[in-house]
């Protein structure tokens, strides 16, 4: 019985495909072909035996507008048009909302790297998003882009900003000393940029997730590069063990090789490259049920110098 269930429901699909094609040819309204075959998918929700007996009845002599009295579900054609149009403003609404979230704007960090002397703007790189800005923007060479509204005697060649940037349009350009720029690089425009924090000594600072202070004396920026691991008991459960948090942080000069150092939370003036490092908390603290993402953690830190 199964297995002649089964194959009277390959042959229900081919009569539903081919009442498809039959209704489509007959040039009915697109609405009108949706209703007769929603009928077919109602009825196909009744008593197995009754479809298999209407089925085997009826598959070889199809009569796409025909159905037993008792099983057709009626439906008039104004509330057919408005389900349909309901239904396809909810997929545009869906598709406009997909595209606000692509085109959402986000802060990346960007370096000066150098200048157009010919149009007095910076040049910048993004080393920790250069990936994700290719895709979002499109590839320039060596990963070097030119912020159009960034003038060169604002900043200074290593100097890290948080930008949120877009692609430049043409009346943004600005008018250069021989009236092109001196680079083939892609032009952006800045929506939003701002410096980093200025770096305090023996204060407790926090520390967001990929966030930097910047040590004007020694030219250095401390930035929160990870969180490696996170095992301290969630909030609302019994452990045998407390757990542990440990984040790596990243000490960084222009044109030297990073330092990253990793350290557990609570330790307490851990030598690093010139400085005294306490990693005080770590939050948030984990919660039963709610993991958390990376751009949540918050590192609070007392840097002192030697």
């Amino acid at each position: 019985m199964a297995m002649f269930a089964k194959a009277i429901s390959a042959l229900y699909l081919r009569q539903m495909v081919f009442c498809s094609w039959r209704l489509t040819a007959e040039k009915l309204p697109p609405y009108r072909v949706f209703q007769l075959i929603m009928k077919y998918w109602l009825y196909l929700g009744k008593s197995k035996r009754q479809f298999i007996f209407y089925a085997s009845a009826n598959i070889y002599k199809p009569r796409c507008n025909q159905f037993p009295e008792k099983y057709t579900f009626r439906f008039s054609d104004s509330i057919m048009k408005r389900a349909l149009i309901s239904g396809l403003l909810f997929l545009l609404l869906l598709t406009g909302c997909e595209k606000v979230k692509d085109n959402a704007t986000k802060q990346y960090s960007a370096q000066i790297v150098g200048f157009d002397l010919n149009c007095s703007t910076c040049i910048v790189a993004f080393p920790d998003d250069s990936l994700k800005i290719k895709a979002l923007l499109g590839s320039s060479p060596n990963n070097y882009y030119q912020i159009v509204n960034l003038e060169k005697g604002d900043y200074t060649v290593g100097q890290k900003l948080k930008v949120e940037v877009r692609k430049a349009e043409d009346a943004e350009l600005k008018a250069c000393v021989t009236m092109y720029p001196s680079y083939n690089y892609l032009n952006l425009f800045a929506l939003k940029h701002e410096n980093y924090a200025d770096l305090k000594f023996n204060d407790t600072l926090v520390l967001a997730y990929k966030d930097c202070f910047y040590d004007k004396d020694g030219q250095r920026y401390i930035c929160l590069d990870s969180v490696l691991s996170d095992s301290r008991c969630p909030t609302g459960v019994e452990c045998f063990w407390s757990g542990e948090a440990r984040a790596r942080f990243k000490i960084e000069k222009y044109q030297s090789n990073p330092v990253y150092i990793d350290i557990k939370e609570g330790a307490k003036d851990t030598l690093v490259d010139g400085y005294r490092f306490s990693f005080i908390r770590l939050l948030p603290y984990p919660t039963y049920g709610n993991p958390i993402k990376p751009e949540e953690y918050k590192a609070w830190i007392v840097i002192r110098n030697l």
